[in-house]
């Protein structure tokens, strides 16, 4: 009874630990996802936008609260990335179903998404635990999400010329972005699935 008890003590302060502001930021931004992909199609935009921004938001200021707060864990940070791929393609399901964007891009990225995952499981599966997102991969999913949340702002009637403008290069530029991350992490896979795993004391 007594060790039945100290579980469940533990159990509950490891969720007290992990319901920090910043992890209920970041997977709010998963739950949003699931709307803009099954509800927002139906709703004006003023509702969508507003929604949009809290996206955005939750995006720039999760990491920025927990080192404020200096309640960093390794759990917010694995969520993070996966909030984020899931916050995407909710809005490219969105953009599909209102805009009429092809569903290639779609599946593009998922496979992207899916290739990265299974380095990131065998890796994990082989004993490296200790995985930090690469420059490439952030970059590249800022930009696919800036360019989305263009995407979504314009078809709801908020466009800028010089947005406008810019949009092509940036498309491309998200494309590069995109293969280059992959060549790293394909890289770095490589390159350590035949490096011998350094003995921890």
């Amino acid at each position: 009874m007594v060790f039945v008890t100290m579980s469940m003590v533990l159990t509950m302060r490891r969720a007290v630990t992990l319901l920090t502001i910043p992890n209920i930021l970041t997977s709010s931004r998963a739950v949003l996802a699931v709307w803009f992909a099954l509800a927002a199609p139906h709703v004006s935009s003023a509702v969508v936008l507003p929604l949009l921004l809290y996206g955005v938001f939750t995006d720039l200021a999760d990491g920025f609260l927990a080192r404020l707060l200096r309640c960093q864990t390794e759990f917010g940070a694995k969520l993070d990335p996966w909030c984020d791929a899931i916050f995407v393609v909710g809005l490219m399901i969105y953009l599909i179903r209102v805009a009429g964007l092809g569903f290639l891009p779609l599946m593009a990225l998922l496979v992207r998404y899916l290739v990265v995952a299974l380095y990131h499981y065998d890796l994990l599966r082989k004993g490296h635990d200790r995985l930090a997102s690469m420059w490439s991969g952030k970059c590249s999913s800022g930009m696919v999400m800036a360019l989305l949340v263009y995407y979504v702002a314009y078809v709801n009637h908020v466009r800028f010329s010089l947005l406008d403008q810019c949009a092509p290069a940036v498309v491309v530029v998200a494309i590069l972005l995109l293969l280059l991350s992959w060549y790293h992490y394909y890289m770095r896979y490589l390159r350590l699935v035949y490096l011998p795993l350094q003995p921890s004391f």
